[in-house]
């Protein structure tokens, strides 16, 4: 029987061929970001609702999350395809957020 990290690995292997079949090749580079809850830490990296690099001036067009040691509980994390959401938008509402720009930033200055 194959390992729970295992599982997730075959499922995530799945996801990107899925994405790629959907949206076509990504052909993107390759960023990481090491992203560490330390056992003194209150909160964690990205805790809450977020959506990764976004704050980017070219943001990259998907992001994958590669745990290597998850917590006993919690943790959690859910992925949305903003674009699909857009496209299923009453064209009201979608013309209206068409129109519409934000700046943000990453929470460390970084716009």
């Amino acid at each position: 029987r194959a390992s729970a990290c295992e599982e997730r690995a075959a499922l995530a292997e799945h996801m990107l061929h899925a994405f790629e079949e959907a949206r076509g090749p990504l052909n993107l580079p390759a960023a990481v970001t090491r992203v560490v809850k330390e056992a003194g830490d209150r909160t964690a990296f990205g805790e809450g609702w977020h959506a990764d690099m976004t704050y980017l001036r070219a943001p990259p067009g998907a992001a994958v999350l590669v745990a290597r040691e998850l917590p006993p509980r919690g943790g959690d994390t859910l992925f949305v395809d903003t674009a699909h959401l857009l496209e299923r938008l009453p064209p009201r509402l979608r013309e209206r957020a068409l129109g519409l720009s934000a700046l943000h930033s990453d929470g460390h200055g970084r716009e």
